[in-house]
């Protein structure tokens, strides 16, 4: 890392453009706050300056020396037209807030241990490994020279092939890498782009390891953002309050470790609100008309650049649209209003045309699957079209243009028809809105309430109360507010409630609406449905962006309530109403401790506490003291990884090519960095009988160009074999890393343990056959020979387990299961002795000896190893190209969250005449 660079580029990049902007654009700097007048240079640096990257980025030419020098054009410019109305912009003249700092100094403390996450095969891996190649290659688009030089037939071999119809592309390079063309090579990146390209800046700062810091960094201005947008609402003492409950939330620090989009999402979200909230703000007109059009840019580029994020950006168009009308209608449209909506439509028009370049398979598949989730294509009774129809036929594009012009139409003489009513009617109907209003407040208040019941108590139907602190429960969707409440504590979720009948009875207006009303939208959507794999902690990440600011500050209001305003008048119920309100928010507080897992309980196990600079656990009294990094506040997810991987990375040259071969979604976590971070030509077998002469030829080709080719073998990986080639050890890898546990139906509170072993081999060609006696050992070299059914085990272990995990009732429910094996070719005449050496974790548990439909032997295991002999006629084998399967199938016992069958240390393999 080049702290140099740091220092040179940090200021440049994200604060001096901002800072020239905010002089050029905001006329009145009086009217914000000092750390508004922080804030403000910082915000719109960032957006200026990923805007830039994200630009670069889709032409190809990205790199920090080309970001800086368009930073330092816009600079240039903006000082020689601008500089003689610069504002006057003080920044040093302040008192701090020293609050404030502590909450932003526990946020650093709570963000700054990002996340691993280089590993392919998840969507953090994924933005990971898009950031880095940016980095890498300076574009989004990937120009694979091994897609386009491969023959495809021969190189569906190592790719995915989809068949669903709402997928636009068929092939998958790699988990989340899209083969769009693959004469061309042309491979497209999922997701939408702006986030990889905030990562691919601090990577071309810092380097990948480094750059994870930036998730964290835009996390902080996201947090810092919220104050600033709770400050507003409702002022500085509440702020104070939101501000902490927000950062100690477990999904917000969380995902401000975990590289997914959502924090930039809502960095850019309440950027947005926060702008226009300070826009309508009442009591200084003057300084609003001043600063109305940076505002007015500011929020419309940030809520523009929400579509360059995320797909559910496209839900933000219906506040947008209606807050448009309201202003053309209430003709209330100013120069403002202008800048807002012409700056979000410069964006929009800009993340448009990125999608339909880069993202038309992702998005179109993530709409459709909404829909269909939905059952709205049934609803309309509409069949929608299949990806390759939709983006092959232009009269789809027709349509919604032709729907936008007769909208635009539509809109026009709607507009002639209300101001019409407005002329007749419009005094009246503000009259009697007035006196129904108190009415309609209340209407409000009690649905929302009404809401809060059916949701968190009735419609779930929660097996026991433990289900509200994380006990089990039910999987579907109806238990979403139940757990989130597990995060934000059933206080805080009463809390919530109690504040948003509050906003509904005396705090909504014109002014705030935009805020409540948008935020209030994306709450009811995802906990209506999550739209995502609902495993915890993981889907929480759909609530960051609005939804937990949204349940804090509604909470926050209650307990500013209960403080200040309840009972007002009589200082001893006032006194009573602080006792609850102090009373709440102790046991919140409480809540949050074992939210955060710093003190853990269970009846088996008793009472624990997590405390730092405790490196193992300690008996103290009725209770134990754990190292800190056992709770989700102090762990580490995914720790060591860069380095595990990077160092593998070394040991290749880089002009080999390497193949994995293992389980279905294990190899992709390794090939994807050392392909797209580390520039290797990696590639992942299909995990289902791999044509070994189809990657035989492959590697001759490789090989001719005088390129090494080395197999990575992976627990049960042995599925890949190569006719006519042998395999030179090379070496081993060994991945070991932490990672929070996740379930479906309870709060998870510990971690687990990533273990993925790898054998590497350089193929070579064969120059004579294996022979007889043939050893496996199962504790040893034995990965290129497993071929389904087995556990991985640790480096040193001395044997290997048949056996799955436990992720599923179907799994749980199994009575048998099976492990196979492949063994050399032998010609057809001889008999072989197999012996094996197993175990089983109880006794009597039945083993039997298969190849194909035919049954070689049975044994009855007990729990200390033992051998057990068996012959077969060589003919009675099941055959394929490269030899012969053996199935090893057990009764099975559930243990450790893993469905164990035998445990197996060798099997010899014997030629008997």
């Amino acid at each position: 890392m080049n702290f140099l660079l740091v220092l040179l580029f940090v200021p440049l990049l994200f604060f001096l453009p901002g800072y020239l902007i905010s002089r050029t654009l905001f006329r009145n700097p009086n009217a914000f706050s000092p750390g508004e007048r922080w804030f403000l240079p910082i915000a719109i640096s960032v957006c200026v300056t990923t805007w830039l990257a994200l630009t670069l980025a889709e032409f190809g030419v990205f790199s920090l020396l080309n970001v800086s020098a368009l930073v330092l054009v816009l600079c240039a410019l903006v000082t020689l037209f601008a500089r003689k109305k610069f504002a006057a912009w003080t920044l040093l003249d302040f008192k701090p807030d020293w609050l404030f700092l502590a909450i932003v100094v526990l946020a650093l403390f709570l963000f700054a241990h990002p996340a691993e996450y280089v590993t392919g095969g998840t969507d953090a891996g994924t933005y990971i490994n898009i950031g880095a190649n940016i980095a890498r290659t300076g574009g989004i688009a990937i120009h694979d020279a091994q897609v386009a030089q491969l023959p495809l037939d021969s190189a569906k071999t190592f790719y995915w092939q989809l068949i669903n119809p709402f997928m636009l592309y068929k092939f998958v390079r790699l988990p989340g890498f899209f083969i769009a063309d693959p004469a061309q090579g042309l491979v497209l990146p999922q997701f939408l782009h702006l986030y990889p390209a905030w990562l691919a800046l601090w990577n071309s700062m810092v380097g990948v390891q480094w750059g994870l810091y930036a998730t964290p960094f835009i996390a902080l201005l996201g947090s810092v953002a919220f104050y600033f947008l709770a400050r507003n609402l409702f002022g500085k003492n509440f702020a104070r309050l939101a501000l902490f409950l927000l950062v100690i939330t477990v999904p917000q620090f969380w995902f401000a470790r975990y590289p997914v989009a959502e924090a930039m999402t809502q960095f850019l979200m309440l950027t947005g609100m926060w702008a226009l909230l300070t826009l309508t703000r009442r009591e200084d007109a003057s300084a609003a008309n001043k600063n109305g059009v940076g505002l007015g840019v500011l929020a419309g580029v940030a809520f523009g650049q929400v579509f360059f994020t995320r797909a559910d950006a496209v839900l933000l168009l219906v506040p947008l649209f209606l807050y448009a009308l309201i202003l053309i209608f209430a003709r209330a449209w100013r120069r403002e209003h202008w800048a807002l909506f012409g700056a979000f439509g410069i964006v929009l028009t800009q993340a448009v045309v990125h999608m339909f370049v880069f993202a038309p398979n992702y998005l179109y598949f993530q709409y459709s699957h909404a829909l269909r989730m939905q059952n709205i294509d049934k609803l309309l009774r509409i069949q929608l079209p299949a990806a390759e129809t939709l983006f092959s036929r232009g009269e789809y594009l027709l349509f919604f243009v032709g729907a936008a012009g007769l909208g635009i139409v539509a809109l026009f003489f709607i507009d002639r028809v209300i101001q019409r009513m407005r002329a007749r009617w419009g005094k009246g109907a503000a009259a009697r809105f007035t006196r129904s209003e108190k009415y309609l407040r209340i209407g409000g208040a009690i649905l929302i309430g009404v809401l809060f019941v059916a949701f968190y108590f009735i419609l779930p139907r929660p097996e026991s109360w433990y289900a509200y602190v994380g006990g089990l429960t039910s999987a579907r969707s109806e238990a979403n507010l139940i757990k989130l409440g597990w995060y934000l504590s059933p206080i805080g979720i009463g809390l919530a409630a109690l504040g948003g009948m509050l906003v509904a009875l005396r705090d909504l207006n014109a002014r705030n609406a935009f805020f409540f009303g948008t935020a209030t939208l994306f709450a009811l959507l995802y906990l209506d449905e999550l739209y995502s794999n609902p495993h915890y902690i993981y889907t929480t990440r759909h609530y960051i962006p609005l939804v937990i600011p949204l349940f804090v500050i509604l909470a926050a209001r209650a307990l500013q309530w209960l403080w200040n305003d309840l009972f007002a008048s009589n200082r001893s119920r006032q006194r009573a109403a602080r006792i609850a309100a102090a009373s709440a928010f102790a046991l919140w507080m409480l809540y949050n401790v074992y939210a955060m897992g710093i003190v853990d309980a269970s009846r088996t196990q008793g009472l624990a506490l997590r405390v730092p600079f405790v490196s193992e656990t300690v008996p103290f009294g009725m209770m134990r003291v754990e190292p800190f990094e056992k709770s989700i506040v102090g762990m580490n997810e995914l720790g060591g990884t860069y380095a595990q991987v990077s160092g593998l990375a070394q040991q290749l040259d880089p002009n080999a090519v390497i193949i994995f071969s293992a389980g279905r979604d294990e190899p992709s976590a390794i090939a994807t960095p050392l392909k797209y971070i580390f520039g290797r030509d990696a590639f992942v077998t299909v995990f289902n009988n791999p044509p070994g002469n189809k990657i035989a030829a492959l590697i001759d080709a490789w090989r001719a160009q005088g390129r090494d080719v080395i197999l990575a073998y992976g627990t049960n990986g042995g599925k890949l074999q190569i006719p006519n080639y042998a395999l030179e050890p090379v070496g081993e890898f060994s991945f070991d890393a932490p990672q929070w546990a996740f379930a479906y139906d309870f709060m998870p509170r510990s971690a687990w343990q990533i273990n993925l072993n790898y054998a590497l081999y350089r193929a070579v060609p064969r120059t004579m056959p294996d022979t007889y006696p043939f050893v496996l050992n199962f504790g040893g070299q034995d990965f290129p020979y497993l071929v389904n059914g087995f556990l991985e085990r640790s480096p040193e272990a001395r044997s290997r387990w048949i056996g799955a995990i436990a992720d599923s009732p179907k799994t749980r429910e199994l009575k048998w299961i099976g492990g196979s094996v492949q063994l050399p070719p032998i010609d057809d005449a001889a008999i072989l002795e197999l012996t094996v050496r197993a175990r089983a974790p109880r006794e009597n548990v039945r083993l039997q000896i298969k190849s194909g439909e035919n049954i070689l032997g049975n044994a009855r295991l007990s729990p200390n190893f033992a051998e057990y002999t068996f012959q077969a006629p060589v003919k009675n084998l099941k055959a394929n190209a490269n030899g012969y399967r053996v199935d090893f199938i057990s009764q099975t016992t559930l243990q450790d969250g893993r469905v164990l069958g035998a445990e197996l240390e060798s099997l010899q393999a014997t030629r008997k005449e």
